[in-house]
Formats: structure tokens, sequence, C-alpha cells
């Protein structure tokens, strides 16, 4: 995983896929699908020591290394890699670090834009758009940007530029609930459904 994200507007993720292990294993094989599991809830030992196959915060790990343990990728080899998918990034400015645990890519383009893709076939899990206020710009005419997801327990985390803090359910994208984090004029532009939720 690099540790800094070109600042391309239309920054191509597919470079990331050649670090999923079922991918550098799979070598000639014409179909790669992902191995379906039980999804298993991110802890906090996870969190202080991830497994090398993973990917759970900005950095990799707490002492902001961004390092990567894997060694399928090395001097020897580095020279065959080829390019397994790409996606195009929503257009404007990118500055996100995906997310990857058990095979899973998760990704947040600007505008409050999440996806999860198959990290070995780059193929759709599951995608979701918020609604913006039209007037937004109006009231935060900078950070049309997410940085990073945060990931834990069986969640997805994401603070959006309308001040909410909301969780989906890692496996299917559903938002499970969503709460205003901020007290300025973008509560006011609260989508009525979101008015109460904790």
């Amino acid at each position: 995983m690099p540790e800094r994200t070109p600042p391309c507007a239309r920054a191509l993720i597919g470079i990331a896929a050649l670090c999923c292990p079922a991918l550098l294993n799979a070598q000639n094989s014409e179909t790669l699908t992902r191995e379906v599991r039980p999804f298993v809830p991110i802890t906090d030992e996870m969190l202080l020591d991830p497994d090398p196959d993973d990917w759970l915060m900005a950095h990799r790990t707490y002492d902001f290394q961004a390092y990567s343990p894997l060694s399928g990728i090395n001097r020897d080899n580095v020279h065959t890699l080829q390019l397994a998918w790409m996606r195009a990034m929503d257009e404007g400015p990118q500055q996100i670090r995906p997310l990857v645990y058990d095979g899973v890519m998760y990704i947040a383009h600007n505008g409050d834009h999440l996806q999860a893709l198959d990290a070995t076939t780059g193929d759709m899990l599951w995608d979701y758009r918020r609604q913006q206020p039209d007037d937004l710009r109006e009231y935060a005419a900078l950070g049309n940007r997410t940085r990073n997801l945060a990931i834990y327990g069986t969640h997805i985390y994401h603070l959006t530029a309308d001040a909410h803090l909301v969780a989906f359910d890692a496996e299917t994208g559903e938002l499970l609930w969503q709460t205003i984090m901020g007290s300025n004029m973008l509560a006011t532009f609260a989508l009525p459904a979101a008015q109460g939720e904790q």
C-alpha cells in the first residue's frame, strides 16, 4: 500500500490490488473470485497488531510507519508486476488511503461517496452516495474530500461534509445510524430521517 495517494483529480486505485495475497497466489488463473467467509469483527487487538494482509487505518499501525510486512513482492519479482484492475475515482481532490480487510477494499471519494470493492478483482461489493445539502458550500467552502475512513467491530465509520457521523454495515453497506456532530449551521440542513437518530 503506498504511503501517499497521487494528487491528480482522477486517481486510479487498481495497483493496490497487486498487494492482495489471493491475487499473488492465483498466478495463471483466468478468473478470480473472493472467498466469502463470515465477517470477523475488528477488535482493539487487531488494530494494535494487524494481520499483514490487512490495512485497517490510514498508516496501517498506530506508530504511523505506513509499512507493509508482506513479502510477496520483492526486488527479484517486482519487474513482473502487471495491472490487475483499475477504477476511476470521482472527479475532484483525493486524499484517501483505502482500508483493506479480509480481501475487501473500502474507499471514499469526495462528496461523501463510499464504496467497497473486491481487492482481488475490483468488483463492486457495495456503493453509497450521500445526498448533500444544495447550499453546503455556503457554510463549508473547503473540505470537499475524505482523508480516511474508520473500521471497527462490524462497521465502517465516516464523517460527512455536513457534520454527521455515519456508520455502515461493513459487509452490506447498509446505513445503520447517523448522528449530528456539529452545532453549526450545517445541522439545520440534516435530512429529516437523521433528526434524533443516535
